[in-house]
């Protein structure tokens, strides 16, 4: 088991100034050992540098490559981190910086001594972003025993969304913590397989806590460029999870009313009159939310039958349905079958211009939209709460703890929005409504 390490009080609010802690005289000591453990382990560094793929990372170079200049700096720095403050040199498992504290003992000043003591002795963990303050830091909770820590960083804290999971090693410097260099971001929905993967490395290695530390960040590393050199292709389906087209045909009729009658009677499939010449065909059975899926729509006009459905396998089902009940009274006038994919792509072209609004009203707009949305939200049966809705479900603490991960999963979406210059939604009274508290989750 790893010791009980201590951790800073987390405050009612951020309370260091935005930069009264830039260059004190611990940081200002802390960034000359920097520059002194580079020196000192360059043989190494280069080496692994040369193959980091083998020594650090599999896929590193392929996604250093891939990503772009910004991912590649960040790889090396992940890279370096790990070189100087995990990585084992000799029989003794000593890294680059306990090796150069070792060497130089006795002439280091003590300034020197405590920070590099500390920098050595930090290791890196998952934490959970609680709260940013744009400009100034953050807050974060660390997932292995609760701990919270106010973190200073000007430049992190404009990047970074409250609920995301981070991997990273936290420095004490002039009485704040700081990130160390090294970070790994992760969506919400990560935090399962990344505690499962700690949960792993300390327990294949608990009689040896230097093992887990060495390879804990390559593990983090590889969660994290996964998605990058694999990418998920995106994969339109519909509920029975069959390729989305869009496929019509069209007929013409004799008669109307006659038409309207046959489909509406029907035993195979279920189909309800919904009036105005639209017949809708319903699945048989409902879904978790407790309604129906909408498997095709037959509408009528006149002297003609427009079938649709999404996908192939729905549209030979109707057609089907179409041909025992009329044969040939009646003629197939037309028939198409377009991909999803093709009709993204066409309607990229044929997008018409944007009508200019300025952001402000695009704003309010956009969020009156999204809250009206959000306020019927809690009376929603939904299936990811096993068809109950968000008010049924916080009854139990299994419920709560599930809502609770939908509200962070929305507010981390919103705050995306708001990062990248989008209408951003505050969803605070969603939490008040269902009566929960963030802190507690």
């Amino acid at each position: 088991m790893k010791p009980k390490r201590q951790s800073s009080q987390l405050l009612p609010a951020f309370d260091f100034p935005e930069d009264g802690f830039v260059n004190g005289p611990e940081n200002q000591t802390q960034e000359a050992l920097m520059e002194c453990l580079m020196q000192f382990g360059r043989p190494q560094i280069t080496k692994s540098l040369d193959n980091a793929d083998m020594a650090f990372c599999p896929g590193f170079s392929a996604a250093a490559k891939k990503g772009g200049e910004g991912i590649a700096k960040n790889l090396w720095i992940d890279l370096l981190d790990w070189l100087l403050f995990d990585h084992a040199l000799d029989d003794e498992g000593r890294t680059i910086a306990e090796l150069y504290m070792y060497r130089k003992k006795f002439f280091l000043p003590g300034l020197q001594k405590m920070v590099l003591t500390m920098m050595c002795k930090a290791e890196m963990d998952l934490f959970e972003i609680r709260a940013v303050f744009p400009g100034r830091g953050f807050a974060l909770k660390r997932l292995e025993d609760g701990c919270e820590f106010q973190v200073v960083d000007m430049i992190a804290s404009r990047q970074l969304s409250r609920w995301g999971i981070l991997a990273c090693r936290l420095w004490l410097l002039d009485g704040v913590h700081r990130l160390s260099g090294a970070t790994y971001i992760f969506t919400p929905d990560k935090r399962p397989l990344l505690e499962k993967t700690a949960r792993k490395l300390a327990t294949a290695n608990a009689k040896d806590a230097r093992v887990r530390r060495e390879r804990f960040s390559p593990q983090m590393c590889r969660l994290w460029i996964d998605p990058l050199i694999h990418p998920v292709q995106p994969r339109f389906r519909n509920r029975d999870g069959d390729r989305l087209n869009f496929c019509q045909a069209v007929f013409s009729i004799p008669d109307m009313d006659t038409v309207r009658q046959t489909l509406a009677g029907q035993k195979a499939i279920t189909i309800r009159d919904d009036g105005d010449g639209i017949l809708t065909w319903y699945a048989s059975e409902k879904d978790a939310s407790g309604g129906q899926t909408v498997m095709g729509t037959f509408r009528l006009q006149a002297d003609e039958l427009q079938f649709e459905a999404n996908s192939l396998k729905r549209f030979r089902q109707g057609m089907k349905v179409l041909e025992n009940n009329f044969r040939e009274t009646i003629v197939l006038k037309e028939q198409k079958k377009t991909p999803l994919a093709r009709m993204l792509k066409q309607s990229r072209h044929d997008a018409p211009e944007s009508v200019k609004i300025p952001m402000e009203e695009q704003a309010k707009i956009i969020n009156q939209f999204k809250r009206k949305h959000y306020q019927s939200w809690p009376e929603m049966n939904l299936p990811a709460l096993a068809g109950k809705t968000p008010r049924q479900a916080v009854r139990s603490n299994t419920g709560r703890k599930a809502v609770a991960q939908l509200l962070k999963d929305f507010e981390v979406l919103e705050q995306k929005n708001l990062l990248s210059g989008e209408p951003g939604l505050d969803l605070a009274f969603l939490w008040q409504e269902l009566k929960l508290d963030p802190e507690d989750f």
